[in-house]
This record gives C-alpha cells, sequence and structure tokens, in this order.
C-alpha cells in the first residue's frame, strides 16, 4: 500500500513538473513574440485613386498611406513604396517606386498604349519591409482601361437571380463580340462563387439554370460578364429575392442636436443603388 502511494505522489509530481515545463515555454514564445512585434511591428498599405475606369493614354494619379498593421497608425518605417500594375493574364506590366514621408506617398502612371491595352488591371503596393511576411497584407485593387473607339459588350440582362441557390441567368449580347465565347463569373468579394464560359446562342442568347454549391442565403453577390477583349460588366445579384434596402438618415449640418428643431432627410437604396419607396 505504501508502495501504491509513493508511486502516486512521483507521478504528480513528474505531471505538474511537465505542466509548469510547458507553461514557461508558452510565456517565453508569447514574449518573443511580443518583442518581435514592437521592434518589427508588421505594415500594410492603402491607396485611393482619382478614378476606378480610365481611357487608353491616361495618367492615373493615387495617393498612398503606410500604416502600422497593430493600430493603423503611420509607419515611418518604410521610406519606399513599391507600385506594381499587373494584367489580368498575371503578367507585370508596369512596376514603379515612390519616396513615402510621415507614412504618405504620391505618384503619377502613365497608361500609355503601348503596354495598356483595354482590359482590366490589377493594382498591386507594397514595402521591402511587408515582403518579409509574404503577400497576404499587400494592397490590391483592380481598375478598367477602355478603348473609346472600341463598341465593348452591348449585354441586354433580362433575368439575374438566385433562389434556394439556383442561379439563373438570361441575357442577350449584341455586339461584334457575340460569335466568341464570355465569362460569367459570381463573386462574393473576393471569393469566386461561380465561373463559367459561355458562347451566345441563336440572337446573341445567354442562358444559365444551374445549381451553386457555395452561395449563402441572403448575402449579396455580383455578376461579372467578361468579353474576348478583356472587357467586362458588373452587376449585382439579388439572392432569394430578398431586397435588402440601404436606409440612411441624414440630419441638417450632419448631426443631431438635442433640443433644436432640426430637418431630417433620409434616403432608401437598393442593391442596384436606385431609390425606392418606404
Amino acid at each position: 500500500m505504501e508502495l501504491r502511494n509513493v508511486y502516486l505522489t512521483v507521478c504528480f509530481l513528474l505531471l505538474n513538473f511537465s505542466c509548469f515545463c510547458q507553461f514557461d515555454l508558452l510565456k517565453k514564445s508569447i514574449a518573443l513574440s511580443d518583442s518581435f512585434n514592437t521592434a518589427l511591428p508588421r505594415e500594410k498599405v492603402f491607396i485611393h485613386y482619382d478614378k476606378p475606369y480610365y481611357n487608353m493614354g491616361d495618367t492615373l494619379w493615387l495617393k498612398g498611406y503606410i500604416v502600422s498593421a497593430k493600430d493603423n497608425a503611420a509607419a515611418d518605417s518604410s521610406n519606399i513604396a513599391y507600385i506594381e500594375i499587373i494584367g489580368s493574364t498575371g503578367a507585370l506590366i508596369k512596376r514603379t517606386s515612390t519616396y513615402a514621408a510621415g507614412g504618405i506617398f504620391y505618384a503619377a502612371i502613365k497608361l500609355n498604349e503601348a503596354d495598356f491595352k483595354q482590359g482590366s488591371y490589377l493594382l498591386r503596393a507594397y514595402t521591402r519591409h511587408m515582403r518579409n511576411y509574404g503577400d497576404s497584407l499587400f494592397y490590391k485593387s483592380w481598375f478598367t482601361i477602355t478603348d473609346v473607339n472600341s463598341n465593348g459588350l452591348n449585354l441586354l440582362l433580362h433575368t439575374s437571380k438566385i433562389v434556394n441557390k439556383r442561379f439563373v441567368l438570361t441575357a442577350t449580347l449584341a455586339s461584334q463580340t457575340q460569335a466568341d465565347s464570355i465569362l460569367i463569373t459570381l463573386r462574393k468579394k473576393n471569393s469566386v462563387i461561380f465561373k463559367q464560359p459561355v458562347k451566345p446562342g441563336n440572337n446573341g442568347l445567354i442562358l444559365i439554370d444551374t445549381i451553386l454549391v457555395k452561395a449563402n442565403k441572403g448575402e449579396p453577390l455580383q455578376l461579372q460578364v467578361s468579353g474576348s477583349d478583356n472587357v467586362n460588366i458588373q452587376l449585382p445579384v439579388m439572392v432569394d429575392e430578398q431586397n435588402n434596402i440601404d436606409l440612411q438618415f441624414l440630419p441638417e449640418g450632419g448631426s443631431f442636436i438635442a433640443g433644436k428643431w432640426q430637418q431630417l432627410g433620409f434616403k432608401a437604396t437598393d442593391v442596384f443603388g436606385k431609390g425606392i419607396p418606404v
């Protein structure tokens, strides 16, 4: 009986010793991570440019910010911001760098007709310090370049809806590209829900009726129709025929003032940005 008690005591001590060792390792790991984040905090880049659509030969003007990923405060550790423009095929079209002071930088990129044809392009920006952590926090944004002399896509949309995970699209394409295949894509933010090339039928008729696996009920999606010349049309899609309303209250002067008479305006729009009665 005494031997059993000794055995249990030894096991208890070994178990507690192991727990204390693991706890010490955890504290050291947390302290190391905190010191690393304090000494070398991660950075993020945000850019806003003058417009989302450009003509061939235009100049893209932009202003960017370098901030700390921890608290979005201006970061001064990187004095150079790198900017890239990538084509829809993934080919790098343009790379440039610009000086950043106080976490702010500016740039003007000429969209010359020799390098930038009609289509969609990805604007990507980062700092040298950000490359140590991969490209997960690289700034990425799409913009479109159009050719004023091109006929583009002439699409007449008849039906575009999702009911019980069933996606129904009927449209008519009337343009020079109706003999070519077009690409139908459904997106939820940055993820692709549905993607399929479609060849218009007689008189440019487009018909899709399929079941979606990834669609979430009631969540708005974006429909993108892309032509062979890389021009695309983007439209919102109604999900389960729910008419989501964006209702805004607009007090005079921008704020309510307690105890004072004020005029109050309101605006209600649907997912297409059109006003609706409320």
